[in-house]
């Protein structure tokens, strides 16, 4: 297995950037919300708008804001937990100025402010997170295809972060890259990387194989992620069905900060 590497130089406003590169979440039924992830500056009271909008043309919704800890697992899934559980919370210096229950008309849409404030004097952590949840509390119809009715509601999650970090240090680090046999049969690879940086980042990982024995190149979906700082990471990807028995090559990219850092691996196997 090979490694190769090319790191950009980063600048402050560069990686604020990257973070603040949100999207929106939406429901046809429900609610909708926008952006689905916030980024506070360190060392200072911190300010983002969310819009929560109303998509039904006909009933009201209520709605109501409730905070959690989070942070990703080894596979990248969500952990949710109560406010606490976590050494690195954000919840406590959380607050929606709006406040967090109110009314929706048919088709209206609410800025809500959410105010960050970590106090100087707080313990120095590198970075908080938590998660922000917009819940529809007045649930709703819905019919299927056989006339069955259900009673419907919606909760959407906005991931918040704030770093204590002056000088952003966006890296990840590739560990290992392996075969994963079922049965004695090679099914699956496995990519391991860290964020050895400071802060949250987000890429894609591509995969290319290349059959030794013909030359013959094919492609597999490309896998997104997100990972915190100290993460450690384990991403799982499924190798085409039906490949012709032969020696093969096969080259993961990894590709972070907008593509401004890039890490390579190469695994040889036996199929």
């Amino acid at each position: 297995m090979f490694f190769y590497t090319r790191k950009s130089v980063l600048t402050l406003i560069t990686a604020f950037l990257c973070l603040l590169s949100v999207r929106g979440f939406s429901q046809s039924v429900g609610v909708t919300v926008t952006p689905s992830r916030l980024y506070f500056v360190p060392g200072q009271l911190s300010v983002q708008r969310v819009s929560i909008t109303n998509p039904s043309n006909y009933r009201p919704l209520e709605i109501g804001i409730s905070m959690f800890d989070w942070k990703y697992d080894s596979l990248g899934s969500n952990v949710i937990t109560g406010i606490g559980t976590l050494k690195n919370t954000l919840a406590n210096y959380i607050k929606v100025a709006q406040g967090t229950y109110f009314t929706l008309k048919p088709g209206e849409t609410k800025d809500v402010d959410v105010v960050c404030n970590v106090p100087k004097d707080a313990d120095t952590l590198s970075y908080r997170t938590t998660m922000m949840y917009i819940a529809q509390l007045n649930p709703g119809n819905v019919t299927d295809s056989k006339g069955a009715s259900f009673r419907v509601t919606v909760r959407i999650g906005i991931k918040l972060y704030q770093s204590s970090n002056p000088s952003p240090d966006v890296n990840l680090e590739i560990g290992n890259l392996y075969a994963v046999k079922d049965s004695g049969i090679t099914r699956q690879v496995a990519l391991v990387f860290d964020n050895t940086g400071n802060l949250w980042t987000n890429g894609k990982i591509s995969y290319e194989l290349l059959n030794n024995n013909t030359g013959k190149k094919s492609k597999m979906p490309d896998v997104e992620f997100y990972t915190l700082p100290g993460d450690h990471r384990t991403v799982y990807a499924k190798l085409p069905d039906n490949l012709p028995k032969g020696e093969y090559t096969l080259t993961t990219v990894l590709r972070y900060n907008d593509g401004k850092g890039i890490k390579i691996a190469d695994l040889k196997m036996e199929l």
